[in-house]
Protein backbone atom coordinates (compact mmCIF):
# COMPACT_ATOMS: atom_id res chain seq x y z
CA UNK A 1 0.00 0.00 0.00
CA UNK A 2 1.49 3.58 -0.69
CA UNK A 3 0.03 6.37 0.99
CA UNK A 4 0.12 9.81 -0.09
CA UNK A 5 -0.26 12.97 1.55
CA UNK A 6 -1.17 16.46 -0.74
CA UNK A 7 -1.20 19.18 1.21
CA UNK A 8 -1.42 22.91 0.18
CA UNK A 9 -3.54 26.34 0.97
CA UNK A 10 -7.40 26.24 -0.63
CA UNK A 11 -7.00 26.76 -4.31
CA UNK A 12 -3.48 25.42 -4.89
CA UNK A 13 -4.83 22.67 -6.60
CA UNK A 14 -4.81 19.77 -4.18
CA UNK A 15 -8.23 17.94 -5.71
CA UNK A 16 -6.93 18.39 -9.45
CA UNK A 17 -3.28 17.08 -8.55
CA UNK A 18 -5.00 14.31 -6.74
CA UNK A 19 -6.99 13.15 -9.18
CA UNK A 20 -3.99 13.58 -12.15
CA UNK A 21 -1.60 11.21 -9.95
CA UNK A 22 -4.23 8.65 -9.69
CA UNK A 23 -4.94 8.13 -13.49
CA UNK A 24 -1.22 7.52 -13.55
CA UNK A 25 -1.32 4.94 -10.56
CA UNK A 26 -2.97 1.97 -10.73
CA UNK A 27 -5.89 0.56 -8.42
CA UNK A 28 -5.83 4.11 -6.56
CA UNK A 29 -8.21 5.65 -4.07
CA UNK A 30 -8.33 9.13 -3.25
CA UNK A 31 -10.09 10.04 -0.05
CA UNK A 32 -10.42 14.34 0.74
CA UNK A 33 -10.43 15.47 3.83
CA UNK A 34 -13.16 18.06 2.89
CA UNK A 35 -15.76 15.51 3.23
CA UNK A 36 -14.80 15.05 7.12
CA UNK A 37 -16.39 17.81 8.51
CA UNK A 38 -18.24 18.18 11.65
CA UNK A 39 -22.11 18.34 11.14
CA UNK A 40 -24.65 19.48 13.77
CA UNK A 41 -25.86 22.18 16.02
CA UNK A 42 -22.56 22.31 17.73
CA UNK A 43 -20.93 23.10 14.41
CA UNK A 44 -23.26 25.50 13.21
CA UNK A 45 -22.86 27.84 16.19
CA UNK A 46 -19.12 27.08 16.40
CA UNK A 47 -19.16 28.45 12.49
CA UNK A 48 -20.97 31.34 13.69
CA UNK A 49 -18.73 32.29 16.68
CA UNK A 50 -15.17 31.03 15.88
CA UNK A 51 -13.17 33.28 13.13
CA UNK A 52 -12.57 31.00 10.20
CA UNK A 53 -13.95 27.77 11.83
CA UNK A 54 -13.79 25.70 8.84
CA UNK A 55 -10.23 26.37 8.36
CA UNK A 56 -9.07 24.94 12.15
CA UNK A 57 -8.67 21.22 12.91
CA UNK A 58 -11.61 21.83 15.45
CA UNK A 59 -14.01 21.57 12.91
CA UNK A 60 -12.78 18.33 11.47
CA UNK A 61 -13.45 14.34 12.14
CA UNK A 62 -10.15 13.34 12.98
CA UNK A 63 -11.44 10.13 14.62
CA UNK A 64 -13.41 9.07 11.44
CA UNK A 65 -10.90 9.98 8.79
CA UNK A 66 -8.38 8.40 10.77
CA UNK A 67 -10.66 4.83 10.71
CA UNK A 68 -11.08 4.86 7.01
CA UNK A 69 -7.48 5.49 6.29
CA UNK A 70 -6.61 2.78 8.82
CA UNK A 71 -9.50 0.46 7.31
CA UNK A 72 -7.63 1.38 4.06
CA UNK A 73 -4.19 0.29 5.04
CA UNK A 74 -5.36 -2.85 6.36
CA UNK A 75 -7.39 -4.00 4.31
CA UNK A 76 -7.17 -2.34 0.82
CA UNK A 77 -10.87 -1.71 0.61
CA UNK A 78 -13.58 0.24 2.14
CA UNK A 79 -16.83 -0.32 1.28
CA UNK A 80 -18.23 3.41 1.53
CA UNK A 81 -17.65 7.17 1.16
CA UNK A 82 -18.76 10.96 2.51
CA UNK A 83 -19.55 13.59 0.63
CA UNK A 84 -20.17 17.48 2.81
CA UNK A 85 -22.85 19.32 1.31
CA UNK A 86 -21.13 23.16 1.83
CA UNK A 87 -24.30 24.87 1.45
CA UNK A 88 -26.32 22.46 3.43
CA UNK A 89 -23.46 21.76 5.90
CA UNK A 90 -24.82 18.11 6.26
CA UNK A 91 -22.68 14.70 5.46
CA UNK A 92 -24.19 12.08 3.43
CA UNK A 93 -22.68 8.45 3.72
CA UNK A 94 -22.61 6.38 0.51
CA UNK A 95 -22.43 2.66 0.29
CA UNK A 96 -20.02 1.55 -2.34
CA UNK A 97 -17.12 -1.11 -2.62
CA UNK A 98 -13.78 -0.06 -3.38
CA UNK A 99 -11.39 -2.84 -3.32
CA UNK A 100 -7.56 -3.76 -3.88
CA UNK A 101 -6.87 -0.37 -3.02
CA UNK A 102 -2.94 -0.29 -3.86
CA UNK A 103 -2.05 3.49 -3.68
CA UNK A 104 -4.24 5.83 -1.34
CA UNK A 105 -4.21 9.69 -1.87
CA UNK A 106 -5.19 11.54 0.81
CA UNK A 107 -5.75 15.22 -0.05
CA UNK A 108 -6.92 18.30 1.69
CA UNK A 109 -5.85 21.42 4.16
CA UNK A 110 -5.70 18.39 7.12
CA UNK A 111 -3.48 16.50 5.50
CA UNK A 112 -0.64 17.69 7.22
CA UNK A 113 -2.53 16.86 10.72
CA UNK A 114 -2.94 13.34 9.40
CA UNK A 115 0.36 12.65 9.21
CA UNK A 116 0.82 12.47 13.04
CA UNK A 117 -1.21 9.74 12.83
CA UNK A 118 0.53 7.81 10.85
CA UNK A 119 4.13 8.52 11.39
CA UNK A 120 4.51 4.39 11.55
CA UNK A 121 3.63 4.27 7.90
CA UNK A 122 6.02 4.92 5.18
CA UNK A 123 4.55 8.18 3.00
CA UNK A 124 4.46 10.21 0.66
CA UNK A 125 4.34 14.20 1.47
CA UNK A 126 3.59 16.49 -1.81
CA UNK A 127 2.98 19.88 -0.75
CA UNK A 128 1.82 22.60 -3.42
CA UNK A 129 3.10 25.71 -3.34
CA UNK A 130 1.39 28.55 -5.36
CA UNK A 131 0.73 32.21 -5.53
CA UNK A 132 -1.61 33.84 -3.13
CA UNK A 133 -2.93 35.95 -5.89
CA UNK A 134 -3.76 32.65 -8.28
CA UNK A 135 -5.40 30.60 -5.14
CA UNK A 136 -7.65 33.67 -4.49
CA UNK A 137 -8.90 33.59 -7.91
CA UNK A 138 -9.78 30.12 -8.09
CA UNK A 139 -11.59 30.33 -4.50
CA UNK A 140 -13.84 32.95 -5.43
CA UNK A 141 -14.62 31.19 -8.44
CA UNK A 142 -15.44 28.08 -6.47
CA UNK A 143 -16.81 28.94 -3.62
CA UNK A 144 -19.32 31.06 -5.24
CA UNK A 145 -20.70 28.50 -7.11
CA UNK A 146 -20.02 25.31 -4.91
CA UNK A 147 -20.20 26.45 -1.50
CA UNK A 148 -22.56 29.97 -2.11
CA UNK A 149 -20.60 32.39 -1.11
CA UNK A 150 -20.40 36.25 -1.21
CA UNK A 151 -17.31 37.75 -2.69
CA UNK A 152 -16.74 39.92 0.73
CA UNK A 153 -17.48 36.84 2.96
CA UNK A 154 -15.30 34.73 0.47
CA UNK A 155 -12.21 37.23 0.18
CA UNK A 156 -12.05 37.67 4.47
CA UNK A 157 -12.72 33.69 4.57
CA UNK A 158 -9.74 32.84 2.14
CA UNK A 159 -7.53 35.68 3.65
CA UNK A 160 -7.72 33.69 6.89
CA UNK A 161 -7.53 30.41 6.11
CA UNK A 162 -4.63 31.75 4.31
CA UNK A 163 -2.56 32.61 7.08
CA UNK A 164 -4.06 29.76 9.43
CA UNK A 165 -2.26 27.09 6.57
CA UNK A 166 0.83 29.40 6.59
CA UNK A 167 1.24 29.32 10.09
CA UNK A 168 0.60 25.32 10.18
CA UNK A 169 3.45 25.10 7.37
CA UNK A 170 5.94 26.49 9.78
CA UNK A 171 4.23 23.98 12.42
CA UNK A 172 4.93 20.85 9.94
CA UNK A 173 8.43 22.30 8.34
CA UNK A 174 10.74 19.44 9.17
CA UNK A 175 7.88 16.94 7.68
CA UNK A 176 7.49 19.40 4.37
CA UNK A 177 11.65 19.61 4.04
CA UNK A 178 11.53 16.00 3.69
CA UNK A 179 8.73 15.52 1.11
CA UNK A 180 8.28 16.94 -2.19
CA UNK A 181 7.34 20.99 -2.64
CA UNK A 182 5.28 21.26 -6.25
CA UNK A 183 5.34 24.56 -8.02
CA UNK A 184 3.70 25.72 -10.91
CA UNK A 185 6.15 24.40 -13.37
CA UNK A 186 6.81 20.97 -11.49
CA UNK A 187 7.96 18.47 -13.30
CA UNK A 188 5.44 15.27 -13.64
CA UNK A 189 7.69 12.60 -15.07
CA UNK A 190 9.75 13.19 -11.63
CA UNK A 191 7.14 13.31 -9.83
CA UNK A 192 5.67 9.82 -11.40
CA UNK A 193 8.54 8.52 -10.74
CA UNK A 194 8.74 9.21 -7.38
CA UNK A 195 5.47 7.57 -7.05
CA UNK A 196 6.37 4.42 -9.00
CA UNK A 197 9.01 3.64 -6.49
Amino acid sequence: MNLIFITGPSGSGKTTISKYISQYLTNSYILSTDNYYKTGLISKISSKIIKSYFDKIISHEQGLIKRDIDNIIKNNLINHYYKYDFIKKVTKKHLKNFSNIQNLIVEGIFSLELTDFFSENQYLLIRLKEKKCICRKRILQRDSIERGKNKILNLNEFNNGWNIYKNKEKKYRSKIIRGITLRKDFDLDFLLKKLSK
